[in-house]
């Protein structure tokens, strides 16, 4: 059946119709209006009948369902550089540890200490005395984490 054919057969009779159908007919739905087209269309139209035969099992079985992989053949070739072995960082000891924890102390002393001396020249009493207490707690973790390192 020739496809192409019905699709302008029905493209050119179905737009008169369509609006002659919903001028006279306006109690007709939209889907009635295109069954009563389709229907005329079929009875209107003279289609020769159509065989179809099957296809032999021979000729599917033969035809490769994938193509080739085909292989292209350049001048270049790339060179192929070898990466770089990776090695993790290895886990730090007891020692290092706890010299990291000193060293983060001192920083934090050094701080406290120019907070110290800020207030001081301020003349904010209750600064000092915060800044005061906080460089002796400092003092007092460094002694700690030095005792805990030479044991």
């Amino acid at each position: 059946m020739n496809t192409r054919l019905f699709l302008s057969a029905l493209c050119l009779t179905s737009a008169p119709l369509l609006y002659a159908q919903s001028a006279s007919a306006p109690s007709l739905s939209v889907s009635q209006i295109i069954q009563n087209e389709i229907a005329q269309t079929w009875q209107s139209s003279d289609f020769a009948p159509t065989e179809i035969e099957p296809i032999s099992a021979s000729s599917t079985a033969s035809a490769p369902t994938t193509r080739p992989v085909l292989q292209t053949h350049t001048r270049y070739t790339p060179r192929v550089q070898a990466a770089s072995e990776v090695t993790l960082p290895s886990k730090p000891t007891r020692r290092q540890i706890l010299q990291q924890e000193i060293n983060r102390e001192r920083q934090a002393l050094a701080a406290a200490r120019v907070r110290l001396s800020a207030a001081q020249k301020r003349n904010n009493a209750a600064e000092v005395q915060a800044a005061l207490a906080q460089i002796q707690d400092r003092e007092g973790n460094i002694a700690a984490l030095e005792l805990e390192a030479r044991r």
